[in-house]
């Protein structure tokens, strides 16, 4: 499998979509792990609960594996933030990694 993510922006948007919220937190419990560079991070609620993070586009690919690991379905790009924000209601506002992990 080959993954295109555009290197023109620092940071990339990604949509970690899963059915519950105790593989966000095992997501999100990893990532902290790894001390990677997250600038951003909400769950949002639609049937399914989603965790978007904005996160350093160098930093992304390696993190795959372990977004998919965690993951029912991951989207990643530009809009997803402006997807999120029309089609689905904002659980968790800002800070949603730290705080799933907690």
């Amino acid at each position: 499998m080959s993954v295109y993510i555009p290197c023109r922006r620092l940071y990339t948007e990604a949509v970690c979509q899963s059915s519950g919220l105790r593989s966000l937190r095992r997501l999100c419990e990893a990532l902290l792990r790894l001390d990677c560079d997250i600038k951003s991070s909400s769950v949002y609620y639609s049937g399914d609960f989603c965790l978007l993070l904005s996160i350093r586009t160098r930093e992304l690919i390696s993190l795959l594996p372990i977004i998919c690991e965690h993951s029912d379905r991951v989207i990643i790009g530009g809009l997803c933030s402006a997807v999120a924000a029309e089609h689905m209601i904002k659980i968790i506002d800002s800070g949603a990694a730290r705080l799933l992990s907690d």
